[in-house]
Order: structure tokens, then sequence, then C-alpha cells
């Protein structure tokens, strides 16, 4: 019998004598392959309760089943001539004989009456076959239930509510301070599947080692970091600057208006006025050149270069978002907030007629993650390697040129 190609592919992986991994595209016939592998070891005498098909969903299981007894009871109804026409299209080696028509005729029955019916499930339905047969040995109750995926939501948010309104409403109150996220059921759905690791008490330790953060780490030494002094002033000053502007800018104001105090909390309005969103080209820079809006840095040019050199010396000093800036050990994440710092760093220094020793001095403040970082390329003796990556550079320029002249 002749088939093209792709039919005979599915007749070989249809085949109960090899052992097959059927990959393939939606809508190319793998669920045909696997019900034709069904029908052909009902054929060779394979008895349906000793057959196990698994599938993901219930509704592939039941598309599955659905075929395989349709087909069965199609061949039930078939003269000779048809049924051995489709068990040779189906793959049976051999020209069908009488007694194989017979057998294939009485499949749909034995399908139907086999002790325990025709096992065509999803993975989850047989997992819990096999628990409530062993549930002693899997320490489960005999009596437990599957939870459906809704169920398992709505069970998950009645939980949330029963703790918001109970003695455990301060921490569902402290997570949505935090939680950035657009859905609470997808946080805790992620919390159930990791939950044995929420079962072992975690240090103050382990959580500081484990965002990369000192042990010293605290409300008040981040606050410090970030915060130097002057910044009420110049935000005052902007204020009233952002009132004779338009309506972005009124917005703005708006924002910071509504600061009450200089400390962490206030960050996440700083953010969303002087940096770009996530969204951005460059998310989380600042919008340096940008804001305020150009008729209101064209009427406050003084006050605009203030608060650009507040920004360079901003992230300068890694406070932008608490890290310190370290230029030689760099981790490619942090990649393009350290640009930003070697541009500002440069700006300053081109802008102002002052000693490096001075520069230093300005844009870092005792005990501050500056002053952190540049201890630390000190004790490394940085400027010795710099120093001696510029000679090398200068004494090949020498040479290069050199040669030039020769030539």
């Amino acid at each position: 019998m002749q088939r093209d190609d792709a039919t005979e592919r599915q007749v070989q992986a249809a085949s109960p004598r090899d052992s097959t991994w059927l990959s393939a595209n939606a809508g190319s016939g793998k669920t045909r392959v696997l019900t034709d592998r069904v029908a052909r070891l009902l054929l060779e005498g394979v008895l349906p309760q000793h057959i196990l098909c698994l599938t993901y969903t219930k509704a592939a299981a039941s598309e599955m089943q659905n075929r395989l007894f349709k087909r069965l009871g199609t061949w039930a109804m078939k003269g000779d001539d048809d049924l051995r026409k489709e068990l040779r299209e189906l793959g049976v080696d051999t020209s069908p004989n009488t007694q194989d028509l017979k057998t294939a005729r009485t499949l749909f029955a034995r399908a139907i009456e086999a002790p325990g019916g025709l096992k065509i499930q999803t993975i989850h339905s047989f997992c819990a076959a096999l628990l409530r047969r062993f549930p002693l040995e899997a320490g489960v109750s005999p009596l437990f239930r599957e939870m459906e995926e809704r169920a398992a939501e709505l069970l998950r948010e009645d939980i949330t509510d029963q703790m918001a309104d109970g003695p455990d409403a301060p921490l569902i109150e402290t997570l949505a301070r935090h939680f950035t996220g657009e859905s609470l059921s997808d946080l805790t759905a992620a919390i159930i599947r990791k939950a044995s690791a929420f079962r072992q008490p975690v240090s103050r330790t382990d959580l500081t080692a484990a965002f990369g953060a000192p042990a010293t780490l605290s409300t008040e030494t981040l606050t410090q970091n970030v915060f130097l002094g002057g910044e009420a002033e110049l935000l005052s000053r902007l204020l009233e600057a952002l009132r004779t502007g338009g309506t972005m800018d009124n917005k703005a104001a708006d924002k910071l208006q509504g600061i009450a105090s200089l400390d962490l909390s206030a960050l996440p309005v700083l953010e969303s006025v002087f940096l770009n969103g996530k969204g951005a080209k460059e998310p989380f820079s600042a919008k340096s050149g940008s804001f305020p809006t150009k008729s209101v840095r064209a009427d406050h040019p003084d006050l605009i270069a203030e608060i650009e050199r507040e920004w360079s010396r901003f992230f300068a000093s890694g406070a932008a978002r608490g890290y310190p800036f370290d230029p030689v050990v760099l981790d490619g994440h942090y990649a393009a907030e350290v640009a930003e710092t070697a541009k500002g760093a440069a700006a300053i220094a081109d802008a102002e007629d002052e000693t490096m020793r001075s520069l230093i001095d300005r844009v870092r403040s005792p005990g501050g993650t500056t002053t952190a970082a540049f201890e630390s390329l000190e004790a490394d003796h940085v400027r010795d390697i710099f120093a001696r990556a510029f000679e090398a550079a200068r004494d090949r320029a020498v040479a290069l040129a050199d040669e030039a002249n020769k030539d």
C-alpha cells in the first residue's frame, strides 16, 4: 500500500513494537497517532485495562477517548472490505483475515466493559489514583480531593482577606506598601510554590547576604547614603519654579509637594519625578536635559544647573539606588548606571576649577558609600594601576609616532 511521506511517518510512530518520542506542531496529527497506537495495541491482543494514556489536560484526555471510541464503534458496523481497507491504512502489516476482522469488531465492547475502563486520563488524576490506593504510605487522607486552579486561587484570596481583617493585618499592610506587581494572587501562588523555602526561619544576616548588602545595613545608614543635606532647600526652590510652568511641570510640583519628609518613603516620589520609567529607552536614568520643561529651564538656568550638578553628585555617590560605586569590580547589571556616573563625574571635573582632591572631598560624605569605595580603591592601589596603564599607553603612542615618521 502506497502512502505519502507524512502518513508513513505517522504509521511508523503509531507502531506498538517501537518506543517512540513524538514531537510536532499543533494540528499536525499527534492525537491521531496516539489513538492509532492504542487501536493497534488492542488489535494485537493487549487488554484494555493494561493500557495507560496520560495527557496534560482534561480536554485532551476527553478528545483522545472520544476519537478512540468513535473509531472502535465504526469498526463494529463496517463491512469486510471497508474494515480490511481501514486496518491496512492503520498500518496492519499483513492482509487482515476473517479472524482479524472479527476481533476488530469486538474491540468497542471490550473497551467499554474493561474493569476500571480504558485509562485515558490526566497526569494529575493518575497520581491521585495512586495516592488513593496507598494513602497510608503517602501520608494523606484517603478522602482527599484534587483542587482545581480556580478553587485554589479563591482559597488564597480568602486566606489573604482573613489575614487582612485579623491579627496579621500589619503583615498585609507592610506587604501592600512594598508590592509593586499587578496581581497579589500571582504573588501568593508563587509563595505556595516555594512553600518549603519559607518553612525555615531566615536570619537578618542571611537576608542581607542574599541581596549583597552589608550586614550593618539599616534604615538610618541607607537614609544617610541617599540624603546628604541641602536637598530640602533645593526642592523648595524647584517647586516654586515648577509652578510657573505648564501642566506637566505642575503635575511634578504636585507630586513633590506631597513629600512630608525626606526619608526613604520619599524615594518613590523622587524617582517618578526625576528618573525615567522602566519602559524608557534607558530605564531609571536621570531626566537630564528634559526635566523640567523647556520654558522653566530657560527661565531658571542657575537652578537647573544646580539640580543637574546634584544629579551628577547623586549618581556619582551611588546613592540613586543605595549601591556603592566601584569602577573596578562592576556587575554588568548596573552598567547603565555606572555610565551615567562616569559622565556625571566628567562633567563636574570639566566644569569646575578645582583640584581632583577637592572634587573628591566635595562629592563624598564621611561614612558614605563613595567614601567606602575610594578607601577600597586606595587599599588595592588602583591609582598605581591606572598610572601604569596610562604610561603604557603613552609609550606605545610615542612608538607608533616614531614608526610613522620612519615610513
